[in-house]
């Protein structure tokens, strides 16, 4: 049988690059296509200056699904333009690997097991198995909830023209992507912030958009299993996998104390002269949209110093794996937190809902949390050096950046090449993840090389 291209191209990449490499590659890749089309002078407005800079940012943040802006993509960008953007947040939301298995999928050609290994590591998928239900089962879900979102967005604001039903579109494939970039100007979503169905549309898009997709495919079988067997919901409950039970409760967690703590210290603030209602619902949104999304209601440049502090842990734990948002992810800090607990607690084991969770899933945690406050540290201390804006300001963007949120308090526009160039760095490592980018900068051999030597055991005193 004929080798088909990507195994051929997986070959090369294999024997001469590790898969992570080979991930860093293909994201740089879709980044630098992207710059090149945002370049083109159709893709710039009439009146409008895009720099390479710009283009090269955008694009970034686009396919980062952060969005962070240093252009206004209504106004700045043609339709030409908008549509290379909007096809860059769907490539960066669902992953460039995702594209490329289900090109495989269409030509019928079967992976071999070094293509399927990189698929795996694109993906963030456990295991190899039934890749190709699974990246059916992506597309269908992303399909269906971006259609929906549009739908019920596009009858409830009822635009009047092609060119509006298209902003709507464009709003909810980015609302699910986790990309919080949007073509209604310079100020995101404070026209809807009184728009009920707006609201909790976009939040349901971010939510479900963040929460990944083994969860979905492990809430549906759990669910026809339950159906089948005519049991009640607790056998649904328990039969869940334990990553969707810590990915539930920490989004719920994160999302109900982030909408308590901004509804109590922005009450008297930004939140100012709307009524209950009203407050409640930006407070939600604006407590969802810390799960990497972006958007906003509510004017974050005149935000209290507690509210953006904390706004900045919050960004930095980020959504949870497998999903379109990016981030350090829930999972890894709820097994840092859980497995301290147990540690202050005297156990040696980290058990959780009835199973053991392994220690080298501790010891991986800390290093993600680790090299992601090193990598945050090393950019905000290059950017503070070059920039006399508060610091508060400058590590929320910073973070906002490495957690691939894309909120700003209104700086974004304002930052120096350098400091824009090491958003940009921040943006990519932060969508890849700092361990996955380390390992790609490290030489095939040197990550495969088989250790044999083992040395006596010695304890050290810690703390």
């Amino acid at each position: 049988m004929k080798e088909n291209l990507f195994s051929r191209v997986s070959h090369f990449f294999r024997k001469h690059i590790s898969t992570s490499g080979t991930l860093l590659i293909s994201f740089l890749l879709v980044i630098g296509v992207g710059t090149l089309l945002l370049e083109l002078p159709i893709a710039h407005a009439k009146g409008s200056e895009v720099a390479f800079l710009d283009s090269l940012f955008t694009a970034t943040s686009a396919t980062c699904v952060t969005g962070l802006m240093t252009i206004v993509a209504g106004s700045d960008l043609t339709l030409f333009g908008q549509i290379v953007l909007l096809l860059l947040i769907q490539i960066g939301g669902l992953g460039l690997m995702s594209f490329m298995g289900i090109i495989i999928i269409m030509s019928k050609n079967k992976l071999d097991y070094n293509s399927q290994n990189i698929l795996q590591s694109g993906l963030n998928k456990e295991n190899l198995s039934n890749i190709a239900s699974y990246l059916k089962s992506i597309f269908s879900y992303t399909m269906a909830f971006e259609i929906c979102g549009f739908l019920i967005m596009a009858l409830a604001l009822k635009p009047g023209s092609a060119y509006g039903y298209f902003q709507i579109f464009f709003l909810s494939v980015s609302a699910f992507c986790n990309a919080g970039i949007d073509l209604y100007g310079a100020t995101s979503l404070l026209a809807y912030q009184s728009n009920v169905i707006v609201n909790l549309v976009v939040c349901a898009l971010i939510i479900f958009g963040g929460l990944g997709f083994a969860v979905y495919i492990d809430i549906r079988d759990t669910f026809k299993r339950s159906i089948r067997n005519h049991n009640d919901f607790n056998f649904f409950a328990t039969h869940l996998s334990v990553h969707s039970k810590i990915v539930l409760f920490m989004t719920a967690l994160l999302i109900g104390t982030g909408m308590i703590l901004i509804l109590i210290l922005e009450w008297n603030n930004s939140l100012a002269g709307f009524g209950l209602n009203e407050k409640i619902m930006m407070s939600f949104f604006n407590s969802v949209t810390l799960r990497t999304a972006g958007f906003y209601t509510i004017n974050y440049e005149i935000l209290r110093a507690p509210t953006k502090f904390l706004m900045i842990i919050y960004m930095f734990i980020g959504a949870n794996p497998g999903g379109t948002a990016g981030g350090m992810k829930t999972t890894t800090i709820f097994i840092i937190i859980y497995g301290i607990i147990s540690d202050l607690r005297g156990n040696k084991d980290i058990n959780i809902f009835d199973r053991h969770i392994h220690k080298s899933n501790f010891i991986r945690a800390v290093t993600i949390m680790m090299m992601y406050m090193l990598t945050l540290f090393a950019g905000v201390t290059i950017i503070s050096c070059v920039e006399s804006m508060p610091f508060l300001d400058l590590l929320y963007e910073a973070t906002s950046a490495i957690g691939t949120v894309g909120l700003s308090t209104g700086i974004t526009t304002s930052l120096s090449s350098i400091s824009r160039v090491v958003i940009i760095a921040l943006m990519y490592i932060g969508r890849l993840g700092p361990v996955t980018v380390g390992m790609g900068l490290l030489r095939k051999n040197s990550i495969n090389a088989d250790v044999r030597i083992k040395y006596p055991v010695t304890d050290i005193i810690v703390g």
